[in-house]
């Protein structure tokens, strides 16, 4: 393990994650959503230097992973500068995009082509699939598989199919699905 890999751990940018998505949900009061602009802030400023040594430890072009990942999130300027509640609003509405985004860039470290691929195979079905694994944890490598399960009874003949549609897929990963 080289010197960059053991001063990075992405624990810190997943709680600041996990805490956002909290506070975003339970924001009813203005204050309660000015209160969710001003973690938004902390969370943005905490974790783009993260972020960065991330995307360049796993190969990705930062300058413009960065950029991706964050392009929902450029209302950071007008929140620095202003309290008025239409922008608390605007930014209260972005932030699940953002955290989506956060969570498939950083967490899940899957491509915005790569997660068309699997969303054109897995909405051909009328099943709930959920990420597991460390992909979900955010422990995954650049070719780490994707582990997904299913809850409910899907036919074994389906599952063959979405399992030959995944392998016969470009996806540089494999995806393994399982009950």
């Amino acid at each position: 393990m080289n010197n960059l890999q053991e001063k990075i751990s992405i624990k810190p940018l997943i709680r600041a994650r996990n805490f956002l998505a909290d506070i975003v949900q339970d924001a009813q009061s203005n204050y309660e959503k000015a209160g969710v602009v001003k973690a938004f802030e902390v969370c943005f400023e905490l974790i783009h230097p993260v972020l960065r040594k991330v995307l360049k430890l796993r190969g990705i072009i930062v300058s413009a992973a960065v950029k991706e990942v964050f392009r929902t999130a450029d209302k950071r300027d007008d929140t620095a500068h202003s309290y008025d509640g239409r922008i608390a609003t605007d930014v209260i509405d972005i932030l699940p995009n953002f955290i989506h985004e956060l969570d498939l860039k950083i967490v899940m470290q899957i491509e915005k082509k790569h997660l068309e691929i699997i969303l054109q195979i897995l909405r051909k079905y009328p099943y709930s699939f959920y990420a597991y694994g460390s992909r979900a944890k955010g422990t995954a490598h650049q070719f780490s598989d994707l582990d997904l399960c299913y809850q409910e009874n899907i036919p074994i003949s389906i599952t063959r199919k979405i399992k030959e549609e995944f392998q016969e897929s470009n996806l540089p990963f494999r995806v393994e699905i399982v009950n």
